[in-house]
């Protein structure tokens, strides 16, 4: 996966993430929607796959993932979250899963918080705000962008 964004906030810090998941027949709705990832019938993982600092609006990550890699999870992080105990499933097949890529905004590059910004779901967020609700304030954190594939 190589994502180029544009008209983003200069000197904020993005991540990318896969959400992947693994058994889309058993989702609520097509395509698969937030409350499918902890539904455990969906075999869902949120899954690490880049980061960087937006430099002049604009941003390239660039990431993989490979089948059986269990690396970069973030539902260890949802389960503490949530009092869930969804288990990690990574990618288990790569032409039947569904996989949204969600960029997500860190609020700006502040260098106490490096390298969690730039590499973790909610590195230097202090606040989560609604998809879409990007600022340029310390601390707060929010998903910009979307894009999903279907098997």
């Amino acid at each position: 996966m190589s994502l180029h964004a544009e008209e983003l906030i200069a000197g904020n810090a993005y991540t990318i993430w896969f959400v992947i998941f693994n058994a889309p027949e058993n989702c609520a709705t097509s395509p698969c929607g937030e409350p499918d990832i902890f539904n455990p019938e969906t075999m869902t993982d949120v899954s690490f796959g880049g980061g960087n600092i937006a430099g002049n609006s604009s941003i390239t990550i660039s990431g993989h993932k490979k089948v059986g890699d269990l690396s970069g999870s973030a539902m260890p992080f949802f389960n503490d979250l949530l009092g869930l105990d969804i288990p990690i499933f990574g990618l288990i097949d790569p032409w039947g899963a569904e996989v949204h890529l969600v960029l997500r905004s860190h609020g700006p590059k502040v260098p106490a918080n490096m390298p969690d910004l730039i590499n973790s779901f909610d590195g230097g967020c202090t606040t989560f705000l609604d998809a879409g609700q990007v600022t340029d304030d310390p601390g707060e954190c929010a998903d910009s962008h979307f894009a999903i594939f279907q098997p």
